[in-house]
């Protein structure tokens, strides 16, 4: 399971830059996933995430691609917004819980 509130708690902690840079960070990582994700769906290997390969492919099939694409489309214009004045936690908490949406999981509480 992806936990949430844990990977939000560790993106807030530190100075407002390292809340950034972090959510930054892990902005770009999802969209590394998502485009591997991606791949997989389409018959392809993963090309960021390679040693991921099985957990990719287990995951395939219970995501939607166009939910996939619109989601990815959605961190593409988060990392775009950077720029501007944000809650890091909140912005991580809520792409990762519209991750958990994608294959159908409870939000967490």
């Amino acid at each position: 399971t992806l936990p949430v509130l844990q990977v939000a708690s560790r993106i807030e902690a530190g100075g407002r830059e390292d809340r950034r840079a972090r959510l930054a960070i892990s902005i770009d990582w999802l969209l590394y996933w998502t485009g591997d994700l991606a791949r997989v769906i389409a018959g392809a290997s993963p090309l960021r995430n390679p040693d991921f390969d099985a957990p990719l492919r287990t995951l395939a099939p219970r995501v939607a691609p166009l939910s996939l694409f619109r989601y990815h489309h959605a961190l593409l214009l988060q990392r775009g917004q950077m720029a501007h004045p944000l809650i890091p936690r909140l912005v991580a908490e809520a792409l990762l819980i519209d991750y958990r949406a994608l294959f159908n999981l409870p939000s967490p509480r």
